[in-house]
C-alpha cells in the first residue's frame, strides 16, 4: 500500500505513527518474562484489548555459553527435519507417478465416448493393434501382413466395423475370415478393457488419496520439528552494534501490538506497539531491558493482511517447494473463490482527493466504503494514546519503578 494522508496522519503500509513513545529501562539482571506477562495481561483483562505477537528473535555472540549448546539443538534438529522432509519427497515423488497414470485412464476412457470427432474406435483399434495384437505372434496383423503378404489386411481392419462391412467388402474370402476373428478379438478386448480401466481409476483415485493422507501424516510429524528449527534460528545483523564477537553477548527483541476492534471507530483499529529489547551479557550479570509504548492506527484491512502474515506456521513455508496439491475438482473450487478489490490504495487516494482537497475538512457522509468523518480518526486516535499511557503508566507503578518518565516525539 502506498502512503497516504487521512484525517491528517500519515499511513505508510496502513499504518500511522501518532508522534508519541513512552519508554521503560530496567537492568540488574532483571528477568524479562515477569514485565511482559504482566504488560500481557493488563492489556487483555484490563484494558480488554487483544493482543497478537509480530515477532520474536535473539542473538547470542559466538563466545556466549549459549551459542554452542543452541548450536547443538539446531544440529539435531535439522538432521531429523531433513530425515522426515526427504520421505515427504519419495511420498509426493509417487504420487506425481500416480496422478499420470490416473491422467492415461482419463483419456482411454474418453476414447469410448461416441460424440467425439474422430471415430473412438479408429483410436481404440490403433491401440489393440499396437498393444495387444502384435503380442499374439505369427497371427497377428503386422505379422500376417508381413510374412503372408496380405499387405492390405491392416488397413481393411481399421476402415470396417462389423461382419456385415466384411461381407460387403471387395475382398477374397481368405481375408474376409480373418479379419472377422479378428474383429470378434478386438470387440471382447474392447468390452473387458473398458472394465478395466473403470476399476483402474477407482484404485488410483483411492491411492492418491491415501498417499496425500499419508503426506499430510507426515507434515504433523515434522511441523514440530521445524518449529523447534525456526525458534532456534538466530537472527544474524552483520552491522549490528548491539552484538559483538568479543564478549558473551546477548541481543534479543520481541514486539506484540495491542489493539481495538471495536466498530464505533469505522475502518480505524487503535492500538499500542509494545517492543521488549534485551541487550547486555550472558549469563545476566550486566543485562539491560527497554519496553517502548507506541500508539499506533491502523487500516483494518491492511492490518487483517498483516496478521495473515505474523499467523503463518512456519511448516507451510518449508513444505510449500515439496508439498503438490491434486484435488479433485480443483477447477470448480477455483471458480467459487472471490475476487479481492483491484484498486484499493486508488480508492482511498480518490476519495480524499475528492473529500479533503476541496476544504470539506469535516465530512459527515462516508468517504467510500467504509472510511467514516474525522470525529472517528480524532476518537481511535484518543484511544490509542489512551491505551499507550495507561499500560506504561500502570506498569511502572506495578514494579515501583519511580523514575520520571521517558516521553518522546517522533
Amino acid at each position: 500500500m502506498k502512503t497516504v494522508y487521512i484525517g491528517g496522519l500519515k499511513f505508510e503500509d496502513g499504518r500511522a505513527n501518532l508522534g508519541k513513545k513512552w519508554e521503560l529501562i530496567y537492568d540488574s539482571g532483571a528477568a524479562l518474562e515477569p514485565f511482559y506477562y504482566f504488560i500481557l495481561d493488563f492489556a487483555k483483562d484490563q484494558r480488554e484489548m487483544k493482543v497478537i505477537k509480530i515477532y520474536d528473535w535473539y542473538s547470542f555472540s559466538y563466545r556466549s555459553p549459549e551459542w554452542a549448546s543452541q548450536q547443538t539443538k539446531l544440529h539435531y534438529s535439522i538432521t531429523d527435519a531433513t530425515s522426515l522432509l526427504q520421505q515427504i519427497g519419495a511420498v509426493i515423488k509417487s504420487l506425481v507417478g500416480m496422478k499420470k497414470d490416473y491422467q492415461r485412464v482419463k483419456e482411454a476412457l474418453e476414447y469410448y465416448e461416441k460424440d467425439k470427432k474422430v471415430p473412438p474406435d479408429l483410436v481404440l483399434k490403433g491401440i489393440w493393434a499396437d498393444y495387444v495384437d502384435v503380442k499374439s505372434g505369427p497371427a497377428s496383423l503386422a505379422q500376417t501382413a508381413k510374412n503372408l503378404q496380405f499387405y492390405s489386411v491392416r488397413d481393411w481392419f481399421f476402415r470396417l466395423n462389423s461382419e456385415e462391412e466384411i461381407d460387403k467388402a471387395p475382398i477374397n474370402d481368405r481375408i474376409k475370415n480373418y479379419l472377422k476373428r479378428k474383429l470378434r478379438e478386438y470387440l471382447a478386448w474392447k468390452k473387458e478393457w473398458k472394465k478395466s480401466l473403470e476399476e483402474m481409476k477407482e484404485i488410483l483415485e483411492e491411492r492418491i488419496k491415501a498417499t496425500k493422507g499419508t503426506v499430510e501424516l507426515y507434515k504433523k510429524w515434522v511441523a514440530p520439528i521445524i518449529r523447534d528449527v525456526e525458534a532456534l534460528a538466530q537472527k544474524q545483523e552483520l552491522f549490528d552494534p548491539n552484538l559483538i564477537k568479543i564478549g558473551s553477548s546477548v541481543y534479543s527483541q520481541v514486539k506484540v501490538l495491542a489493539y481495538r476492534d471495536d466498530k464505533k471507530y469505522g475502518d480505524f483499529i487503535p492500538g499500542v506497539e509494545i517492543t521488549f529489547t534485551l541487550r547486555g551479557t550472558s549469563p545476566r550479570a550486566m543485562t539491560k531491558t527497554y519496553v517502548d509504548f507506541v500508539p499506533v492506527l491502523y487500516i483494518r484491512k491492511e492490518l487483517e493482511k498483516k496478521m495473515e502474515e505474523w499467523k503463518k506456521d512456519p511448516i507451510e513455508k518449508w513444505v510449500q517447494n515439496l508439498m503438490l496439491q491434486y484435488e479433485f475438482g480443483k477447477k470448480e473450487e477455483k471458480k467459487e473463490e472471490k475476487e479481492e478489490p483491484k484498486t484499493f490504495v486508488g480508492e482511498i487516494i480518490k476519495s480524499i482527493k475528492e473529500n479533503y482537497f476541496k476544504g470539506e475538512k469535516k465530512a459527515r457522509k462516508p468517504l467510500f466504503a467504509g472510511f467514516y468523518a474525522e470525529e472517528e480518526i480524532e476518537a481511535a486516535k484518543k484511544k490509542a494514546l489512551e491505551d499507550a499511557w495507561s499500560i506504561y503508566d500502570v506498569t511502572k507503578k506495578a514494579f515501583r519503578m519511580l523514575s520520571w518518565p521517558v516521553e518522546r516525539e517522533f
